[in-house]
């Protein structure tokens, strides 16, 4: 009798100072990191060691991408083995809209193609034939009339499986309508319409996603032959496993494209567009204007190519009225850019814009 009071009141000790410790003993959230290697092989044997979990490597750049605790992955950092760890949030990256394709008459592709300025008809073999282009974004809709049939699904690294990389977004098929839509007798005509697509999946359907998909992505495109890797995405954080892709498609001779941002005012230039083996694409308007020329605060941290485009998305994406006008945009004027309900919500579009620009003026 007197063991089992002995037992019991131990067992009431130690339950109580459970409760007590509690808040220290909670397992820390899992979390997913980027840990660059120098050594995958050792990596991968200390890993499950210091409490994680390895869900994938990145070949090429010898990444690895873990989950569990932060605490744990950062740890690794001191490992002889280990070049860098980093966050790999989900939302790391995002899309950066465009709108219409008016731009390609602006920057005359159709002379390229067609021979004459407004020309609507490709010479064959003029047009970017044989040039491999992935859309690295939020997958495409190989099946949509106006990329078909040159639209390969190539890897989606936005969901687990072997999932075909359709676009369950809509920005990725927008994107590859500008760059190469088909002379096909309806539409429009993209900058490059013989170009091949390859959707390359690294987006989800909210248009975010991580580094390490970003980066797989890239590393996909380089190990797969592309001439071109777009990338209408980006960042305001740095990655390394990102910089390191970059760098090897880079090396590898393929033209790395990616979006200067929408934000226009002071140093706001985003990642990947601001490493030294991306090409930065700003914005102009249709007046050939640079988008932020009226503010007066273009950032100037990195020289940039001007692509045409309209309006600014996701500058004020917060405010409802203009919103709705820009998923007219992208509805109505992606592949038809003569559509009156279209040019109607365009109209839309710069009258919220002139609102905001001079509600912002007069506050400062």
């Amino acid at each position: 009798m007197v063991v089992m009071d002995r037992m019991l009141r131990s067992a009431v000790f130690f339950g109580l100072l459970a409760l007590l410790w509690a808040p220290t003993a909670i397992a820390e959230e899992p979390t997913r990191h980027i840990i660059g290697v120098r050594d995958v092989p050792a990596a991968l044997h200390a890993i499950p060691a210091a409490g994680l979990r390895a869900i994938k490597v990145i070949p090429l750049i010898d990444a690895i991408v873990v989950e569990g605790p932060g605490r744990a992955a950062r740890a690794l950092a001191a490992a002889p083995f280990v070049r860098y760890v980093e966050p790999d949030p989900p939302d790391a990256a995002w899309i950066q809209e465009d709108t219409l394709p008016y731009g390609v008459h602006n920057i005359e592709a159709e002379v390229v193609w067609g021979g004459v300025p407004n020309a609507t008809n490709v010479i064959p073999g003029l047009g970017g034939a044989g040039v491999k282009v992935a859309v690295v974004d939020t997958g495409i809709d190989c099946g949509h009339p106006d990329l078909a049939p040159n639209c390969v699904y190539g890897a989606n690294f936005a969901a687990k499986g072997n999932k075909l990389a359709f676009d369950d977004h809509g920005h990725g098929t927008h994107v590859a309508g500008i760059i190469a839509a088909r002379d096909n007798g309806f539409g429009v005509i993209g900058v490059a319409p013989e170009a091949t697509l390859y959707a390359v999946k690294v987006l989800d359907a909210t248009g975010s996603g991580p580094w390490s998909a970003v980066a797989s992505g890239i590393v996909w495109s380089v190990k797969n032959g592309m001439n071109v890797v777009n990338m209408s995405l980006g960042g305001s954080s740095i990655s390394q496993a990102v910089a390191d892709a970059v760098q090897a498609a880079s090396d590898a001779g393929i033209l790395v494209v990616s979006a200067a941002g929408n934000s226009g005012c002071c140093d706001t230039v985003l990642y990947p567009a601001k490493l030294p083996g991306s090409m930065a694409v700003a914005a102009v308007d249709a007046n050939d204007e640079r988008a932020f020329t009226l503010l007066k605060r273009w950032a100037a941290s990195k020289p940039m190519l001007a692509d045409p485009k309209i309006e600014l998305a996701r500058l004020y994406e917060e405010h409802k009225e203009y919103d709705a006008a820009k998923e007219q945009l992208l509805e109505a004027l992606t592949l038809e850019p003569n559509n009156p309900r279209a040019l109607a919500a365009r109209g839309n579009v710069r009258e919220q814009l002139a609102r905001r620009l001079g509600s912002q003026d007069q506050q400062r």
